[in-house]
């Protein structure tokens, strides 16, 4: 149920803003970061390409969430939202880069 809870909230959260319509608060669009804001680190390309293919990288950088949800996130998106799978090796350095820039403690 709290997956089922958890898709909901992102898909809404997805149609509603749209692609690109909402950065992190303080964020600063930069035309010349062809990273969109994300941080560097091992894995930000893998992210990039995986996310930016239905939306823009603010809706991941304005999240907040722990690993297990970010796992759910990810297992949502290629079952019910069309993301190709990932390799298990390419899932965990996705997930370790989420967690480790978007975890729930780390500060906007």
């Amino acid at each position: 149920m709290r997956r089922v809870a958890t898709a909901a909230t992102i898909l809404a959260v997805v149609l509603l803003l749209g692609r690109g319509l909402m950065a992190p608060a303080g964020a600063q669009w930069d035309p010349s970061d062809e990273w969109e804001g994300l941080p560097e680190g091992e894995g930000r390309e893998e992210v990039f390409y995986n996310c930016i293919a239905c939306h823009s990288t603010a809706i991941v950088q304005q999240q907040r969430l722990d690993r297990r949800t970010w796992d759910e996130v990810l297992v949502w998106m290629v079952d019910d939202m069309g993301m190709p799978e990932m390799p298990e090796d390419e899932h965990e350095l996705v997930l370790d880069y989420l967690v480790e820039h978007f975890g729930r403690d780390v500060p906007r």
